[in-house]
C-alpha cells in the first residue's frame, strides 16, 4: 500500500516546520494520487523545481526538473 499524496505532503510539511523552514502549498490536486513537485526558492532570486522519477533500481529519487 502506498501513501496518499495528501498524507505525504502533511508529513513533509511537519518535518520542515519543525526545523523552522518555511513551506507553502501553492496548489492542490487529488488528495489520493498525483505528482508532488517541490519548488525551492534560493536566496539569489532564482528557483529550482524538483520532482520524483524512477532511479536505477526503479525506486523513486528526487531529480532537478527545471531552474529559473
Amino acid at each position: 500500500m502506498r501513501l496518499t499524496s495528501d498524507i505525504w505532503i502533511s508529513a513533509y510539511r511537519m518535518r520542515l516546520e519543525a526545523k523552522f523552514i518555511p513551506v507553502y502549498v501553492a496548489a492542490k490536486g487529488d488528495p489520493n494520487a498525483g505528482a508532488v513537485l517541490i519548488k525551492c526558492a534560493t536566496l539569489d532570486g532564482r528557483a529550482v523545481l524538483w520532482g520524483r522519477e524512477p532511479g536505477p533500481d526503479f525506486t523513486p529519487v528526487w531529480a532537478r526538473i527545471a531552474e529559473a
